[in-house]
């Protein structure tokens, strides 16, 4: 169930002060489901089709991948040699890039799983149109560590200009970008895995969705620019992406952080985003006014500062947004739009024109949130009742319940399974506090 993945995310994120509280809410919120209750428990049972495994099998793949031999070291400079080196990778070949040199663009063939990664001290840059794309088919390739700087695109709407799709109705599967640099677009968005480049808003059908796609520690600076319905990060017609601890400094009018449209059993979890101004939500899920699909996104433990908004649920969305920080936002901290739908806990929201608001025709479950400093705390405008657990007062924050038991582990034998590594042992500390949890 989505509670139990809600309660191992919110274990393992360092922004966890309101833990224990809102994980007790979304038990509740659970035998609601189980009950048979609609309302924000609706929310959650749209939501639970996901894999959970696959986001421990992001953090795995990505550590494998940087641990593995290469196999081929690119030490050469022409401004073609990248390409050539992917060209010649067979299925599941690691390529460390081993150089300063800046290279034009290149694309990732389809069905050649690949490692490529920088070599440790080097800053291989990628620059010129649509920096790094994927072709049709591509699968089980991990990217890290590369710079993606002033690259462009002639399709500001539906191609990324520094990552994206080297192919009209490409699909692709189990794509990792981490810690890329990616700064200075010229134009349009900086990564945008949408397969449909005649509209960026129709939906596709199911059958014609990438999946899992994941972003993990980014860093995005003047990366969202001259688009309609872009980001810095930009998701479409895509199942089970993934944003992870991503830094994105927007730093331009008109610019978004992270956009997804579309998107089915989504995580938006411990990003930063900044300086999204003009019309620029911090992130935002929309449906682009059609119902064809509904967006099921859970954003987790994310800061989003400086927007016009900080989260948008929009158009036909269903998200749980728990855990979030929101300053300074001109409009709303958090707002659930007249046709979304989402559980709303445990955030924080502050020197914000409204600091959480639920337009008429929403559906939302409010509860845990502390708002102050804003010029309106609450704004519930769909006929409900503001929740009593809500606060307005930043001292009546949830504060964590102390261990009933210290565990300080000495020896292996202390240990109630076997510890091999220290995903072992997070993980055996993590079930520990789950079970001290009301």
């Amino acid at each position: 169930m989505i509670v139990e993945r809600a309660e191992e995310i919110l274990t393992r994120t360092s922004m966890g002060h309101q833990n224990v509280a809102i994980v007790g809410f979304l038990k509740r919120l659970n035998s609601q489901v189980e009950a048979g209750v609609v309302g924000g428990a609706e929310v959650l049972k749209e939501i639970t089709e996901d894999d959970r495994d696959h986001y421990r099998t992001v953090e795995q793949t990505i550590n494998e991948s940087l641990l593995a031999s290469s196999t081929t070291v690119l030490s050469t400079t022409g401004a073609g040699d990248l390409q050539v080196a992917i060209d010649a990778l067979s299925d599941g070949d690691v390529l460390e890039v081993d150089t300063d040199a800046t290279y034009d663009p290149v694309v990732i063939p389809g069905d050649v799983a690949m490692v490529i990664r920088a070599a440790s001290g080097r800053t291989p840059t990628i620059t010129g149109q649509y920096g790094i794309g994927f072709a049709d088919g591509a699968r089980d390739v991990v990217i890290s560590g590369l710079t993606i700087d002033g690259c462009s695109t002639g399709n500001v709407n539906c191609r990324g200009s520094s990552v994206g799709l080297a192919e009209d109705m490409a699909r692709v599967e189990n794509v990792i970008l981490h810690k890329l640099t990616i700064s200075n677009t010229s134009n349009g968005s900086a990564v945008v895995f949408s397969p449909n480049w005649s509209s960026y808003v129709e939906p596709l059908a199911e059958s014609q969705f990438s999946r899992r796609v994941s972003i993990v520690e980014c860093s995005f600076l003047k990366a969202s620019k001259d688009h309609i319905e872009g980001a810095s990060i930009v998701f479409r017609n895509c199942e089970d992406a993934y944003v992870k601890n991503c830094r994105i400094d927007v730093d331009e009018e008109n610019g978004r952080g992270i956009v997804m449209t579309y998107v089915k059993n989504s995580l938006i979890d411990g990003c930063e985003v900044e300086n999204a101004n003009g019309n620029g939500e911090g992130i935002k899920i929309d449906s682009i006014g059609g119902q064809t699909y509904l967006n099921t996104v859970m954003i987790m433990n994310n800061f989003v500062t400086n927007t016009v908004e900080g989260i948008d649920v929009d158009d036909f969305s269903k998200a749980l947004v728990i855990n979030n920080l929101v300053t300074a936002a001109d409009d709303e901290g958090i707002c659930v739009d007249d046709s979304g739908e989402a559980v709303v806990i445990g955030n924080t929201c502050y020197g914000c024109d409204v600091g959480i608001r639920a337009e008429a025709g929403s559906v939302a479950d409010i509860r845990g949130n502390t708002c102050f400093g804003n010029r309106v705390n609450f704004r519930i405008q769909n006929g409900d009742e503001l929740d009593p657990s809500n606060s307005t007062d930043p001292a009546g924050r949830f504060v964590p319940v102390a261990p009933k038991v210290a565990f300080v582990p000495k020896t292996p034998s202390d240990w109630d399974g076997q510890v091999n590594t220290i995903s072992d042992a997070l993980n055996e500390l993590a079930s520990r506090v789950k079970a001290l949890e009301p």
